[in-house]
């Protein structure tokens, strides 16, 4: 959940669906696959969620599925608008995707 000064920020920008972890339903859990090339200082998310989950009550808490990390993305970053490549981490180990 963005705060009003945040939605014409740096963290809104990142919102964008490109930038987003692949994420798998495995029954009740929801397994996030992370982007291995995606800069550390666009990883964000965890405080949106946590920011969300803190204003549910506690029945919406409990059925709100889990999420667990999984293994990484292989989503490649070549689906990236040339606008969010500052989101690209410069020491990514996967040089040969563009």
């Amino acid at each position: 959940m963005l705060r009003e000064g945040e939605k014409n920020g740096k963290l809104a920008t990142t919102l964008h669906p490109a930038l987003m972890s692949s994420e798998e339903s495995e029954g009740e859990v929801i397994v996030v696959r992370p982007l291995k090339w995606r800069d550390k200082t666009v990883n964000d998310f965890q405080q949106l969620d946590t920011r969300w989950m803190d204003g549910l009550s506690a029945q919406q808490k409990r059925q709100t599925a889990k999420r667990v990390a999984g293994q990484d993305s292989c989503r490649d970053k070549s689906v990236l608008p040339r606008d969010l490549a500052f989101a690209i981490r410069s020491d990514s180990e996967d040089e040969g995707q563009t």
